[in-house]
């Protein structure tokens, strides 16, 4: 019986900024965060004060045990009373990109449901897989 494995994919991800978010509270700000779904695991960034233009240069490193699986990233902006407001996702597929190439993106958030959403977000990708 042959046990042959796809292997492991590997994400280096570096969340590095957003820019002309939707603003979410009174002051015509946001104060918001982003939080990356790799299959079971969840990774979150840092909250960015009272801001449409955040730099939050953050980096995790993901493991995928499905290589054809997707990175979903979701904005939020950070309330202190009630729950924290969607601002907007995307969903970047492991099969769309090369092997040990780098790339340097900005990925427009579109919405959840109905709900008015603007802006992108700057996001470095490193793929990797090990056997």
């Amino acid at each position: 019986v042959s046990t042959q494995s796809t292997g492991v994919k590997m994400f280096s991800v570096t969340v590095i900024e957003g820019r002309n978010l939707i603003a979410k509270d009174i002051n015509g700000k946001s104060d918001p965060y982003v939080v990356v779904h790799a299959g079971d695991k969840t990774y979150q960034s840092k909250v960015v004060k009272r801001t449409l233009n955040p730099q939050w240069d953050q980096y995790f490193t993901v493991d995928m045990p499905d290589s054809r699986g997707n990175l979903k990233f979701e904005v939020y902006d950070r309330d202190k009373v009630g729950s924290d407001e969607h601002m907007g996702q995307f969903t970047i597929s492991a099969l769309d990109y090369n092997d040990g190439q780098a790339y340097d993106k900005w990925f427009k958030l579109e919405p959840k449901k109905k709900e008015k959403v603007s802006g992108e977000i700057r996001v470095k990708l490193q793929f990797k897989t090990s056997h």
